[in-house]
């Protein structure tokens, strides 16, 4: 008795575990001749003319579809340095080859499909040109300046407005950066912009940028100078 008590306990537990680990990924149930598990996608933004990556496990295989529908990738394992040379939506399809015990709930799971949207703007900030007006210390940086260069280009070679802050990251941060001048006008080739930043920083810990793109995709900088 007490041990048929305990195998139902088991297995409710194993359920439990099993519901939490599907709701945690993103799974959805649906009904369809009993319970089955819809498909998962995920939403990526990229921007033409940039390299797209995914870490998939090797015994995965994925297609890539352009906004028509046609097929026009196929691979398996990660996708590496995949260029959308027109902007639109896409599709990338993954289906996993490997052979997988049911129940078990150590196997890495992928999305069923990446629905990616390519953007007709591309921005890259170079992060070799950052420099700020004085150097960062303790306390207030409030009215030191940053300025960055940016690769700017759109797909049909037109102009594009920009006004987007940063944020930083670090212990004892409380820094962010606003264009000098306000909303700019980005135009095709180098761009240079000019931040003013607020906040305070603590003295003996290292400060990240995350510059934010056109787009709203982060590309980060690690300031290589401690806060002295």
């Amino acid at each position: 008795m007490i041990q048929n008590r305990i195998k139902k306990l088991a297995v409710l537990c194993q359920l439990a575990v099993a519901t939490l680990l599907l709701s945690g990924a993103g799974f959805l149930s649906a009904q369809s001749k009993g319970q089955t598990l819809q498909k998962s996608e995920e939403q990526i933004t990229v921007s033409y003319k940039s390299a797209f990556s995914y870490p998939l496990n090797s015994d995965m295989r994925w297609e890539v579809h352009n906004p028509a529908g046609k097929s026009i990738k196929k691979g398996s394992g990660s996708i590496e340095n995949f260029t959308f040379n027109q902007p639109g939506n896409y599709v990338v399809k993954l289906s996993d080859t490997a052979k997988h015990d049911p129940n078990d709930c150590t196997h890495q799971h992928f999305p069923d499909q990446l629905n990616i949207t390519v953007s007709p703007y591309y921005m890259a900030f170079d992060l070799n040109t950052v420099k700020t007006s004085r150097t960062l210390t303790g306390g207030s940086a409030t009215g030191t300046l940053v300025t960055v260069n940016v690769d700017f280009d759109s797909y049909d070679k037109q102009v594009a407005s920009y006004n987007r802050d940063f944020l930083t990251a670090g212990v004892g941060t409380t820094i962010t950066g606003k264009l000098k001048n306000g909303e700019i006008t980005l135009k095709p080739g180098k761009n240079t912009l000019e931040f003013v930043l607020d906040g305070i920083a603590t003295t003996g810990n290292y400060i990240m940028i995350d510059f934010i793109d056109i787009n709203g995709v982060v590309q980060s900088y690690g300031l290589t100078q401690k806060i002295q």
